[in-house]
């Protein structure tokens, strides 16, 4: 070997060892120990990954028998995710269930990390298809997700209740190498009871796409160390038949024996057969009912002074739209009054320029009564003006009620209705602490209420979130996002009972398979049956307050890269104008609502996909003419 070969072979060596060195200095890994929340034990085999920004896998590991961790990864992540899931522990069952829950965590680039994971009782939904077969984490995903989520569990009440969606995995699924998306859908929930799971794109055979729920007869359902098998079909089965149960008594045993034939069936397959079927002739009959008892006691009380039929078209004011909407019954005007298109600046507003955008004082000259809504709500979109953006909380709260003042003083007089806050539970893109925006409320509450003769309410939906605040956490186990509540757990927190006591009356969003669009994202969500509505109102009038069905409308129409739910079929005009026929009787039979309002006269700019009452051309729909038809009856004496 000469001497210019050994160089070379020299040279070679101390390129090769020059890139390994660079390449351990740029690698990083993750360090920690996983342990019990409750009694920081040691959590031996529990798998951890790091994932980027895009839940990319960095580099994954295990827990030794200490609890402890190193997780090499292949770049360093500064912002990501760390993915945790403890080892299942198989049960009589048959199935792999975790002691400990699984869990997603914000990860920021930190190199050491201790987790505490909480104790997990497990309810596994064990449904079957049209075809007999098992349903598995991938065959929900299919039927439709809101933020990734197709299920989430609630206490009875309806109220959303931490629990982390994961897959499980029996047999089959082990031999297969536990895939993800081959386990079965379970809910991580703290040992107790009273659990509902609720599943948000069920397919029924014949009756649609819905959020149903399987609260076991109105109990809910335990959740023990041992994991709970529910048979999904047989479960949304039993409590389509309680309620029917409950509502119409001379029913219930023609709907018992009816279960009791399905609980006679050999297999699971066949239970989930005959449950699917026994489900949809139970949900049909609720509806039927309810809509003919509701058309009694209509009958019964006569004409309604006390209820006004809303509208909603956004600025600028639309006089043909109004026109159409007040000669086909409707009588109470929404106009959204954001402060970043009202803005006063500390004085007074200008009366000309809001009437010549929002029209006011022309509503009222058409025959409406006005409600204002929107003046205080944290919403972006123009909503709030750009000097809102960076204020310190007690500056932006006093800022807001101080405009919220100078429209009561310049219309106070001008309106029938207003609105106190819109969304409190859900919506609040500047990130006010939470006991500034009760605060906010609070003091919103008493401004409007000083008004005479001025209605005032709060507004939201009764859920908007539908888990998704409990897939991440923070390393503290508390959620990243965790501003979103349950409407009705909200109104029962005791930071806003002063608030809500003043209220002249609740507020209720109802959008049944909404799609929105674009400016909202396009989100996509779960269709209840129409019945679902009295429930609801069943649970808000709870609170001893009056009931306005403030905002509410569904599509016409059915894209075919759509997810969302829907009633009977997929939307049309004429299940459109079913499901609003039905609705607006249920709120015009109950003394306890005082109004039911619609979202959008036409199309061209409707919230809700194809949700007007007229299209983009200004043609009326068949729900126009439904609804004409149903307020002209109601209101002839």
């Amino acid at each position: 070997m000469n001497s210019v070969t050994i160089e070379r072979r020299i040279a070679s060596c101390a390129i090769v060892i020059f890139t390994v060195l660079v390449t351990r200095a740029q690698a990083a890994e993750l360090r920690g120990r996983v342990v019990s929340q409750s009694d920081s034990g040691a959590i031996p085999h529990c798998y951890v990954a790091v994932a980027d920004a895009a839940f990319s896998i960095k580099g994954q590991g295990a827990s030794r028998n200490d609890g402890s961790f190193t997780v090499p990864l292949e770049t360093p992540v500064k912002s990501g995710f760390l993915i945790v899931q403890p080892n299942p522990v198989v049960a009589r069952s048959g199935l792999g269930a975790y002691p400990f829950t699984p869990r997603i965590y914000a990860y920021s680039g930190e190199p050491n990390i201790d987790l505490k994971l909480p104790a997990a009782s497990c309810i596994v939904l064990m449904a079957y298809d049209t075809q007999g077969q098992l349903m598995r984490w991938e065959d929900f995903r299919k039927r439709g997700t809101i933020g990734d989520q197709f299920m989430y569990a609630t206490d009875t009440n309806d109220c959303a209740v931490e629990a982390t969606c994961w897959p499980v995995y029996d047999e089959e699924a082990r031999k297969l190498g536990q895939p993800r998306e081959k386990g079965l859908p379970a809910l991580m929930v703290a040992p107790g009871k009273g659990y509902v799971p609720q599943v948000l794109f069920w397919e029924t055979r014949g009756y649609g796409k819905l959020q149903l729920r399987a609260d076991n007869g109105g109990e809910g359902f335990v959740a023990s160390k041992e994991p709970l098998a529910l048979e999904l079909n047989v479960e949304l089965a039993r409590t389509a038949v309680a309620a029917i149960s409950k509502r119409f008594r001379e029913h219930a045993k023609q709907f018992a024996d009816a279960f009791n034939a399905v609980m006679q069936k050999t297999t699971p397959a066949e239970r989930a057969k005959a449950a699917d079927e026994l489900l949809v002739d139970a949900l049909k009959t609720r509806d039927e009912l309810e809509l003919a008892r509701a058309r009694e006691a209509i009958a019964k009380q006569g004409q309604r002074g006390d209820f006004s039929f809303g509208v909603f078209e956004g600025s600028p004011y639309n006089q043909k739209a109004f026109k159409i909407a007040y000669d086909a019954g409707f009588d109470l005007a929404t106009v959204l009054l954001g402060w970043g298109w009202t803005d006063a600046r500390g004085g007074a507003v200008d009366k000309t320029a809001i009437e010549q955008t929002f029209g006011i004082e022309k509503l009222r000259k058409q025959g409406f009564g006005v409600k204002a809504h929107g003046v205080v709500w944290l919403q972006d979109y123009g909503i709030l003006p750009d000097r809102a953006r960076g204020m310190a909380p007690d500056k932006l709260r006093d800022s807001m009620l101080a405009q919220e003042k100078a429209l009561l003083d310049a219309y106070g007089n001008s309106f029938a209705v207003w609105e106190a806050m819109n969304e409190p539970n859900v919506t609040n893109v500047v990130n006010l602490p939470r006991n500034d925006v009760s605060a906010l409320f609070g003091k919103s509450t008493e401004q409007a209420s000083s008004q005479e003769k001025l209605t005032v309410l709060v507004n939201g939906a009764h859920e908007g979130d539908y888990g998704r605040r409990f897939t991440v956490y923070k390393l503290d186990n508390t959620p990243v996002n965790d501003w979103n509540r349950t409407y009705l757990s909200y109104l029962q927190g005791d930071d806003v009972k002063a608030a809500v006591s003043q209220l002249d009356t609740v507020g209720l969003q109802f959008y049944p398979g909404f799609h929105f669009n674009e400016s909202f994202g396009g989100l996509q969500g779960p269709a209840v049956t129409p019945s679902s509505l009295i429930d609801t109102i069943d649970r808000y009038a709870a609170l001893g307050k009056p009931i306005h069905i403030t905002e509410t409308s569904m599509p016409s129409t059915y894209g075919s890269d759509w997810v969302s739910g829907y009633w009977r079929e997929p939307w049309t005009q004429q299940t459109q104008a079913d499901y609003a026929e039905m609705i607006f009787t249920f709120a015009y039979a109950d003394p306890r609502v005082q109004s039911i309002s619609w979202w959008d006269v036409m199309d061209t700019k409707s919230s809700v996909t194809t949700g007007g009452l007229c299209d983009a051309n200004g043609k009326p729909k068949l729900v126009l003419e439904r609804l004409q038809k149903l307020i002209a009856g109601w209101k002839t004496p």
